[in-house]
């Protein structure tokens, strides 16, 4: 029983670094890293004050990124202008998973879109105008 005990304890050991789950431990890592220098930018920015990133591993509502580690960035600018702003800034910190955004301006125009590379020109956007009651 020790053998065989030993042999699965040293056999996991070998795969577990090579396999799916490490891996994407690893990049959750690394987003997580990403995640915490943009939310601090953004705190320290008034006009990206209230928006806020988000590490999180993609569902069937993002039927092309399911399963993968993605960063949702969501929350409020005060205008659309800030939006571009905060999506080159965004695009230039070169993000290291696909990108989901929830942005909304305070006129009420929201963006909404899939980055599979990260990268804001990568994106179709979409944009709309939120219902006002």
């Amino acid at each position: 029983i020790a053998i065989l005990t030993g042999a699965v304890i040293v056999g996991f050991a070998i795969y577990y670094p090579f396999s799916p789950r490490a891996e994407q431990n690893a990049l959750l890592r690394t987003a997580d890293k990403h995640n915490a220098y943009l939310n601090e930018e953004f705190y320290n920015d008034p006009r990206f004050n209230q928006v806020t990133v988000y590490t999180w591993i993609a569902d069937e509502d993002f039927p092309v990124l399911a399963g993968e580690v993605v960063l949702h960035i969501d929350g409020n600018v005060a205008a659309r202008a800030d939006l571009a702003t905060l999506a080159t800034f965004v695009s230039n910190s070169v993000p290291p998973v696909p990108v989901i955004w929830a942005v909304t301006s305070a006129r009420t125009t929201i963006v909404e879109g899939v980055s599979v590379t990260g990268q804001w020109s990568d994106m179709e956007i979409k944009w709309h105008s939120a219902p006002t009651n």
